[in-house]
């Protein structure tokens, strides 16, 4: 019968002292303290309430890229994107989120830097993950792309006036007026093909991890046990086993007679 631990007078443990993990507890890591699983809770919690630690150090450069470009094409869309030139001057702008290419390519790329943001911080680990990163990031270089050569239909303040101008205007002034694209459009498109590029390059480095890598050395088997080696999932073949016949002695008159060599 156990006695109990909690008697009046009888002295209870120092909280201030050390906890040792149990007798065939796994040991913790080199540097973590006793009293905690290799996980980082400490023993009699769930291991998962320990949240997993990010190192930065470890994040691919193409994350970093893709992460990096979306972002950046996102805040620049937001600047002068469309413009219109009166006179050989840019005298009107407009920002991306005018027309529909330039908001939307801008947009999608965004989110596939959400897609990384998501597996590098939130360690969101999908197989299809790296293709669908791909994908966004490849539609808003498309879009980004049209948008050069796509002027939408947008209204313009000049001199107190407020006028609506669209690609067929263009056409009417004389050459006094033309499209245009400002410095918010360009720096948009190079960060937008950074990420596309940093997706690509996380992509290929997906497939590559998931081939196979070929094995060397006996059949199905490691490199270092060779040919001629047992190799182990095999069954070894069976000698056959021929019954033992016991020696056959001819009968004493038919054993001939020893003769002695003659000297």
């Amino acid at each position: 019968m156990s006695q109990p631990t909690n008697w009046p007078g009888q002295p209870q443990p120092d909280p201030q002292q050390p906890v040792f993990p149990p007798a065939g507890a796994p040991q913790p890591a080199p540097g973590q303290p006793y009293g905690t699983q290799p996980g980082g809770a400490p023993y009699g919690a769930s291991p998962m309430a320990a949240r997993p630690s990010i190192n930065l150090s470890k994040v691919s450069i193409f994350d970093w890229l893709v992460m990096g470009g979306g972002l950046l094409a996102l805040i620049f869309s937001c600047f002068s994107y469309y413009t219109v030139n009166i006179l050989g001057y840019s005298a009107l702008s407009k920002s991306a989120w005018h027309g529909f290419f330039g908001w939307f390519g801008a947009l999608l790329v965004f989110l596939a830097a959400l897609a990384v943001a998501a597996k590098v911080f939130a360690k969101i680990n999908q197989p299809l993950l790296p293709l669908i990163t791909l994908a966004l990031a490849g539609l808003g270089l498309i879009m980004v792309f049209i948008s050069l050569f796509v002027w939408p239909t947008m209204s313009f303040t000049f001199m107190g006036d407020t006028e609506t101008i669209g690609a067929s205007d263009f056409g009417n002034s004389s050459g006094m007026a033309s499209p245009g694209r400002g410095g918010g459009f360009w720096i948009c498109f190079v960060f937008t093909i950074v990420a596309v590029a940093g997706a690509v390059m996380t992509y290929l480095n997906e497939q590559k991890k998931a081939k196979p890598q070929p094995v060397y050395g006996g059949f199905g088997a490691p490199a270092a046990q060779g040919f001629g080696q047992p190799q182990p999932g095999f069954a070894q073949p069976q000698q056959p086993q021929f019954p033992q016949q016991a020696p056959v002695v001819p009968p004493a008159d038919q054993v001939p007679p020893v003769v002695p060599p003659v000297a």
